[in-house]
């Protein structure tokens, strides 16, 4: 009598479960990978707080003939910049699970790439949250314009004006026209795509080619705009500050991200500074006690606003539902 299988005897003979060779990381970040503040780690000697000296403007007034020269005080200010993070990771992997497990030597690498990474968001998240010592529920004027505001688009989204507004601050500030950036949140983008009007012009002429690429692409290609705005290269940001709720004027937002425009024209015209105390230091540890390699690194550093002029904090809904 030839054998036959049991079904009650079928999982013996059939794996249920495959466990594949790779080991799949997660879609990397976008991170800008520029310098975004003016590096004052130079006149940090020691200490953990520097007081930086700004010289204010002066102005001129009428002479009269044989009259003294009017001397005035000289205006100087100091800002404050302190380092006020001191950051950590850390993994391990015992003796036991490199024994017990073929995938110890990719799961290790891969910490290592992604507490890399880590660091790299947080020094991104924390300089770009700066722009919330500017003070909230404020207009924050400067040479009669407002550098904060609540985003005047639909549900208070982002729109053109908004742009054209952030210009004339800037401008009436005289921060250079070269280098402006303008980072915005992935949902503000899709805002600005709703502006395109797509039809075929009646004539029978071609579509437009100007608009052809903002079409196919949208106004954003990861982290840089297909188009220039009213001077502003504008970027998408996945790091950007999120405030609970601000009232600027009679406007209310909730959940709200601050999309900010600032200058990169040079480290002096940035509206940012920073110390490094510490750069992200790794180290690697053989813990004979607990059988186990360990991994950590640790950082820190601390971020302020040097030019409050050429920086402007925009505040938009992220509820883009109603668009």
């Amino acid at each position: 009598m030839s054998a036959v299988f049991q079904t009650s005897n079928m999982t013996n003979v059939i794996r249920q479960k495959i466990y594949t060779n790779e080991l799949q990381g997660r879609f990397s970040d976008w991170l800008l990978g520029m310098p975004l503040f003016n590096d004052r780690t130079s006149e940090f000697g020691d200490g953990d707080e520097a007081l930086i000296d700004q010289v204010g403007q002066r102005t001129v007034s009428d002479y009269v003939e044989n009259s003294p020269i009017d001397f005035s005080n000289i205006d100087l200010s100091r800002i404050k910049l302190s380092v006020t993070e001191y950051l950590q990771d850390g993994f391990a992997i015992t003796d036991k699970a490199k024994q017990d497990s073929w995938k110890a030597d990719m799961l290790w690498s891969k910490n290592v790439e992604e507490s890399v990474l880590a660091f790299e968001r947080q020094i991104e998240t924390d300089v770009l949250a700066t722009v919330n010592q500017q003070v909230t529920g404020d207009q924050n004027i400067i040479n009669g314009q407002p550098h904060r505001a609540i985003a005047t688009g639909t549900d208070n989204t982002l729109a053109l004006k908004d742009i054209a507004k952030i210009k004339l601050a800037f401008d009436k500030a005289r921060v250079a026209p070269e280098n402006r950036v303008l980072f915005i949140d992935p949902s503000q983008e899709y805002a600005l795509n709703q502006l395109v009007t797509i039809t075929q012009p009646t004539s029978g002429d071609i579509f437009n080619k100007e608009f052809m690429g903002i079409v196919e692409e949208g106004f954003g290609n990861k982290l840089n705009f297909v188009r220039n705005i009213y001077g502003f290269n504008i970027m998408i940001s996945h790091n950007l500050p999120v405030v609970a709720s601000e009232t600027i004027g009679v406007t209310t937002v909730t959940n709200a991200v601050v999309n900010i425009a600032m200058s990169m024209a040079g480290s002096d015209a940035m509206p940012f500074m920073g110390v490094i105390r510490q750069q992200p230091t790794p180290e690697f540890d053989r813990n004979v006690m607990l059988k186990r390699d360990e991994w950590s690194a640790t950082a820190r550093w601390g971020f302020a606003i040097q030019r409050p002029e050429s920086l402007y904090g925009l505040l938009t809904e992220t509820d883009i539902t109603n668009l």
